[in-house]
């Protein structure tokens, strides 16, 4: 996926909490070439104000051309709050993600009793 984006192959994983650094060492395992980690107790539990808040500084320092988000409760509330931040849509359930050669970006996610798929080609990426 990351060879499709304008920075060319860096994948950036994003972490908050603690006690996280083992597991995050294990991320270059799969091409995950740079790890943003907020190491703080004010991150060890979820609070989705302060979350989005410091998910945006990351966005606005970094520039991401894609962010993509494994599904989770957590998640489910971060990243509606993100895109409203960003004002920009925000596609939920995602199993394949790919970058077309015309630079599109194509999500293919279960519609129906995840026996039926809606496949959708968003914009153009930078």
């Amino acid at each position: 996926i990351a060879d499709g984006f304008s920075k060319k192959g860096l994948l950036t994983a994003v972490a908050f909490g603690g006690g996280l650094k083992e597991e995050l060492e294990r991320l270059k395992y799969f091409g995950v070439n740079r790890v943003l980690y907020m190491e703080e107790d004010v991150f060890l539990q979820y609070h989705g104000e302060l979350f989005a808040e410091a998910f945006m500084m990351m966005v606005c320092k970094y520039g991401p051309d894609c962010i993509l988000m494994a599904t989770d409760p957590e998640t489910e509330d971060l990243a509606p709050r993100v895109a409203a931040m960003m004002a920009t849509a925000l596609m939920t359930r995602v199993v394949d993600f790919r970058i077309l050669d015309e630079r599109k970006a194509m999500a293919i996610r279960p519609t129906a009793n995840d026996f039926l798929f809606d496949i959708d080609v968003g914009h153009r990426l930078p």
